[in-house]
């Protein structure tokens, strides 16, 4: 390896080295040590160790890699002294209440569309017109003395009717509720606030309404409203599309051709083609630019290629790096097709390897965050797969045609080496993957030229546009059905669970090995290769679970949910939305590596509570579904969850009184389920499950005797009757809800019982030795994406 080779890959690693304790002072002991190796008799004993590289160009690569550490430290976002996220601050720290603001502001970018229905855009605040205290309601128009110049980018989420018809550059009013954006509260939850902070943001505002300022448009904002602003652009060929091919046909192709950034697709599409494992084709990264490249350089026979069609291949790239929206995956791969296009005018062969590693290194000089984008890790990876293994894959399928061996070979290079990201970002893989990648190769190669090229023929000539986009409808329609039935599959997506940064290194020595060490290259020890990575990536989490008794009761603002797992057996009990399933349940599974919930208990009747478990259904199969007795008949919702758990071979029935529902140590014992009110056994635990009940209906339940005393309490965080809690005279309670009824405090005080909050102390986790622990207690600050 070079001293360049070498210089870079030390920038890289101390850059991802931030995230760890210590930093970049790691590469630079190791650099020290390396120094110490090459001054010593030793460094004659070791053939990889270049002669030429002197002990001091050791010093100065770990030099490097400790620069590069500060470096990204320097250029992380901090909030100004304006910045609007202080103003949420200071109001915190004097007790005001922040129920309502008004912020006024630049439109940043072109409105999205939410996985919940909404609208989120990014919003340049100038001003914070409104900020109603406690101590009054709010006032409109709001008077001068509550306003104050601010600034900083701000998060808004907006009801969709609200976004209509707003474009970059205009000026509005956001009128909601503001907010500082928190750190994960749940295992296994999106970090919010580092997502944010990468972007520039400090704050968000759930937007209630959104008034836009007539006239008033920066003057710098002609080209944020021009015809030619890429968002325009991508935002009309879109909408073409879709009024040819209907939706969403039109849309999965604008996000074929574009990623899926770039265009609105339904949630449920997208998980669709994440189980699948061809998510890849719905992010715009290297595989539209080889097409692209590829149907240019077929178009253009002539050998060497001249420089003016070299730079002519060049704008065609970069046209297309501007309409994608220059994501840092489309760059990267924008950027290295242009090398390929500078080598053949040069007439030199381009060193693949080290183009992908001085791409990278540039890039990440200009913008070191970019290391922690998801898109852009994948696409170096899934590069550099196809770059060291996919002629070595494709060697060992010579026994398939060559039509079959090349888009597997691809396909497994690609996936192999961002294996171990996806474990360490998602907590699961997409068994089905490297298969389904080979058999739509081609199929989606036809699809993105062909959608290309109607695509601009809609914007020049559109009836041709019309004719040809009309005739990809059943092509589209036909991904759309395959991608579903291959996401249909049994195990199509298996959780393995969290893995370290230790496993995750490992993991990648192991491919490093196979890539480097002849011994590891051979055909009959790759299998030991990846019987040793299994181990690795889930022995560690197997061992660990194994045998392990733990409850959590998760955050979800004031909705109830309590998962107890006993080994790889899961109880799931409780209510909730669909944003709660998809944004807090179904993360802390993967993470914890469950694939099948042995029991699932629904604890509310209304329609909007049940919703959640419909969408668990959906991806996670449950054995025994128990069901709180309905009083009134019976929604949409309440039969598809009955279809849905039969349709998972689940069983599905209502909760009886007496009832007793086992599960390895745990049991569950219904005592009303129409309250509902439960009792929940662990070992020497005995806890009293309540659901959201009235006080009279505790009362009841008091006067029955059939209570008696408990370890703890879990409720939504109601009032509660102090007869029931006399009865049951508990040692602690959590209320799964972020503003507390008043009287509850001093009740639970009466009983010196310890109480918990899910809305201030997170997630909250029981273990048989170290008893309850807040999820908040243990994240750490720095933690990044």
């Amino acid at each position: 390896m070079t001293g360049p080779a070498i210089l870079g890959l030390a920038f890289v690693a101390g850059l991802l080295a931030w995230g760890l304790p210590g930093g970049g002072l790691w590469l630079l002991g190791l650099g020290l040590v390396m120094a110490g190796v090459r001054s010593s008799a030793i460094a004659r004993r070791l053939p990889w160790l270049d002669p030429s590289l002197k002990p001091l160009f050791w010093v100065v690569a770990g030099c490097v890699g400790l620069m590069a550490t500060l470096y990204l430290q320097w250029r992380l976002p901090q909030p100004g002294t304006d910045d609007i996220s202080r103003a949420i601050a200071r109001l915190e720290q004097t007790g005001q209440a922040i129920e309502l603001a008004t912020v006024r502001g630049q439109v940043d970018s072109a409105y999205q569309i939410t996985q919940s229905g909404k609208a989120r855009f990014w919003l340049q605040s100038t001003q914070l017109l409104q900020i109603p205290t406690a101590t009054g309601p709010a006032i409109n128009p709001p008077p001068q003395n509550l306003a104050q110049s601010v600034t900083g980018r701000v998060y808004a989420t907006v009801p969709l009717l609200q976004a209509t018809g707003l474009k970059p550059g205009q000026m509005v009013e956001v009128t909601g509720q503001l907010y500082r954006p928190q750190r994960p509260t749940n295992p296994g939850g999106f970090d919010f606030a580092w997502y944010l902070q990468r972007e520039g943001s400090f704050a968000g505002i759930f937007g209630q309404t959104v008034q836009t300022i007539d006239g008033a448009v920066q003057p710098d904002s002609w080209w944020s409203l021009s015809a030619f602003n890429p968002q325009m652009v991508r935002k009309r060929l879109v909408q073409s599309l879709v009024k040819v091919m209907g939706f969403p046909e039109g849309a999965f192709l604008g996000a074929l051709i574009l990623g899926r950034l770039a265009v609105d697709l339904p949630a449920d599409l997208q998980t669709t083609f994440v189980r699948a494992g061809l998510s890849h084709v719905l992010a715009a990264s290297g595989f539209q630019i080889v097409v692209i490249l590829g149907v240019f350089l077929g178009l253009i026979r002539v050998r060497p290629l001249p420089l003016g069609v070299a730079i002519g291949g060049g704008i065609l790239l970069g046209g297309y790096v501007w309409l994608a929206g220059a994501s840092p995956s489309v760059l990267r791969a924008g950027l290295m097709g242009a090398a390929v296009l500078w080598g053949m005018a040069q007439q030199r062969q381009v060193n693949s390897l080290g183009a992908l590693l001085a791409v990278v290194v540039v890039m990440l000089c200009w913008n070191p965050l970019w290391i922690w984008d998801l898109g852009f890790q994948f696409s170096v990876l899934a590069t550099l797969g196809l770059v060291v293994s996919a002629t070595a894959i494709a060697q060992r399928l010579s026994w398939l045609p060559e039509f079959a061996s090349e888009p597997i070979a691809s396909a497994l290079a690609a996936t192999i080496w961002t294996i171990p990201v996806q474990l360490w970002a998602f907590y699961q893989i997409s068994v089905y993957g490297p298969i389904a990648s080979a058999l739509t190769s081609l199929w989606v190669s036809v699809l993105t030229v062909t959608g290309l090229i109607a695509a601009v023929a809609i914007g020049l000539l559109p009836p041709l546009g019309n004719w040809l986009a009309s005739g990809l409808v059943y092509p589209v329609r036909g991904l759309l059905t395959f991608g579903e039935w291959i996401a249909s599959w049994p195990g199509s997506a298996i959780a393995v669970g969290a893995i370290s940064i230790g496993q995750l290194l490992v993991l990648y020595l192991l491919l490093v090995a196979v890539w480097q060490l002849p011994w590891f290259q051979r055909a009959n020890r790759w299998g030991l290769v990846a019987i040793g990575a299994l181990v690795v990536a889930i022995g560690p989490g197997w061992l660990a679970r194994s045998g392990e008794l733990t409850a959590t009761v998760l955050d979800a603002g004031s909705q109830p949910m309590l998962a107890v797992r006993d080994g790889g057996r899961l109880l799931l009990a409780g209510a909730g939305d669909l944003p709660m399933a998809q944004f807090t349940v179904l993360p802390f599974l993967r993470q914890q590596g469950i694939n099948r919930i042995e029991v699932g208990v629904v604890m509310s009747d209304r329609p909007d509570r049940r919703r959640g478990w419909l969408r668990i259904l959906e991806q996670q199969p449950i054995a025994n579904l128990y069901d709180q007795p309905l009083q009134t008949a019976a929604s949409n919702v309440d039969r598809a969850m009955v279809s849905a758990a039969r349709v998972r071979n689940g069983r599905y029935s209502n909760l009886t009184a007496g009832q007793t529902l086992r599960m390895g140590r745990a049991n569950l014992t219904i005592i009303d389920p129409i309250a509902p009110a439960l009792t929940l056994e662990l070992g020497k635990e005995r806890w009293f499950l309540l659901g959201n009940c009235s006080v009279a209906q505790q009362k009841l339940l008091a006067q029955t005797g059939q209570l008696r005393s408990v370890t703890g309490l879990w409720w939504p965080g109601q009032d509660l009757a102090p007869e029931l809690v006399a009865a049951l005279q508990p040692r602690w309670a959590i209320a799964s809800t972020r503003e507390l009824a008043p009287t509850v405090t001093p009740l639970l005080q009466s009983q010196r019982a310890q109480l918990y909050q899910t809305g201030e102390d997170g997630a909250i986790t029981w273990t048989a030795d170290q008893g309850w622990r807040a999820a908040l207690d243990s994240i750490p600050s720095d933690q990044p994406l």
